[in-house]
C-alpha cells in the first residue's frame, strides 16, 4: 500500500515570528497516520482514505488536504488501484 498525502497548511504567526513553535508538524502528523495504517483494520481503502484524511485535518494548521492511497497489484492486470478524497478544514 502506498499512501499520497498533499496538505496546504497556514503559516499564521510562523510567517512572522520565526518560532519553531508555530510551523506545521508534519512529522506528528505522520505519526497519527502511520499508527492509523498499523492499528486499524480495513476492510475499504475508501474507509482507510477517509479516515487518513480526518487524522489530517485534525492538525490546526491544515487548510486543506488530499489523500491518495494505492494498492499495487490489487488486479490482475492494471498496476494499482486507487481512492483519493480531499477537503478543506473547518
Amino acid at each position: 500500500m502506498v499512501v499520497k498525502a498533499a496538505i496546504s497548511c497556514r503559516a499564521g504567526s510562523a510567517a512572522f515570528s520565526d518560532d519553531e513553535g508555530n510551523v506545521f508538524n508534519d512529522k506528528g502528523v505522520t505519526k497519527r497516520m502511520i499508527s492509523l495504517l498499523v492499528h486499524g483494520r480495513f476492510g475499504l481503502l475508501e474507509k482507510l482514505t477517509a479516515d487518513l484524511l480526518v487524522v489530517t485535518l485534525e492538525t490546526e494548521q491544515v487548510s486543506y488536504a488530499e489523500i491518495r492511497v494505492d494498492k499495487p497489484h490489487a488486479l490482475r492486470f492494471p498496476d494499482s488501484v486507487s481512492i483519493t478524497s480531499s477537503a478543506s478544514s473547518r
